[in-house]
């Protein structure tokens, strides 16, 4: 097999300019910030980003200038308020903004996987996400009812942070897992190009001695990154939660366009890696 254990650096440079790009992770959980702040720092731009229930994962791209359209279900900061840098972009017009259901999102996403151009979904009749997203109506050869047919994702490359891997892109989660699990899983599955962050490389031995907590094969996986801590300052539970005062600090820098430069230069563009970040932030 083939070994696909590559730095952080080289796993960015997988992404090309204008490319579309899932973002794994659920609300503040398990989000892929160390790829995110080397994507940013790469200079990346023009890029399509999907993710379901975003934070600051987007807000972040958003703020650095690497995105020209969000694709996305919800887009906050939770109990620290609103995305500022997603909403001045929004009011100004500076982004296309795609906002989908729940269900809606899961089906286009559940399509790409199954490799099919749409799939068929009852709910959403008029709504304005309907209306916007411009789905068409169809009818069902069985029954005749009107259905709504959801087009699946177009996705170039998707991003997942989890537990651990072998060198060989067996990537594996914690048990018992819960249903967002299943999201990164999927994510993955619909992309063209697959990357996988991991708090830890294990072994294969360590992969086949617990081979029930493998959600992606090596057949699956483009590239594995170790990224200890990589989901800061989200949570990778139950190894490390929050941390809020990190994130009080970006909320207070994202008032502003100019602090918030301020704050990508001190944390993304200074340190001289992940493990530099890291040690500024107090996690080494």
């Amino acid at each position: 097999m083939k070994e696909k254990l590559v730095g952080l650096e080289e796993a960015v440079e997988l992404v090309e300019d204008g490319s579309s790009i899932g973002l794994g992770g659920f609300m503040f959980f398990r989000r892929p910030m160390a790829f995110i702040r080397a994507l940013i720092k790469a200079g990346k731009k023009n890029l399509d980003a999907y993710s379901v229930n975003a934070n600051i994962d987007l807000d972040m791209l958003i703020g650095a200038g690497c995105v020209k359209s969000v694709n996305y279900t919800y887009l906050g900061m939770g109990q620290m308020g609103l995305a500022l840098n997603f909403r001045r972009a929004a009011e100004n017009g500076l982004i296309k903004v795609n906002e989908y259901d729940i269900l809606g999102f899961a089906s286009a996403l559940r399509a790409a996987v199954m490799g099919l151009p749409f799939l068929p979904m009852r709910g959403g009749f008029g709504s304005d996400i309907v209306k916007d997203l411009g789905f068409k109506t169809i009818s069902c050869p069985y029954t005749g009812q009107e259905l709504l047919a959801v087009p699946a994702f177009d996705l170039d490359v998707c991003v997942v942070h989890q537990l651990q891997a072998d060198c060989y892109g067996n990537v594996q989660t914690y048990l018992p897992t819960e249903s967002t699990i299943d999201y990164d899983a999927s994510l993955a599955r619909a992309g063209k190009l697959v990357i996988a962050t991991v708090e830890r490389i294990v072994s294969p031995e360590d992969v086949r001695k617990n081979f029930d907590k493998t959600i992606l094969f090596t057949y699956e996986v483009d590239a594995v990154v170790e990224a200890p801590q990589g989901a800061h300052p989200m949570a990778f539970y139950p190894i490390y939660d929050q941390d809020i005062g990190h994130l009080m600090e970006y909320m207070r820098a994202s008032n502003d366009p100019k602090t918030f430069q301020e704050y990508l230069e001190k944390y993304v563009y200074q340190p001289s890696g992940h493990e530099e970040y890291l040690k500024m932030v107090g996690r080494r």
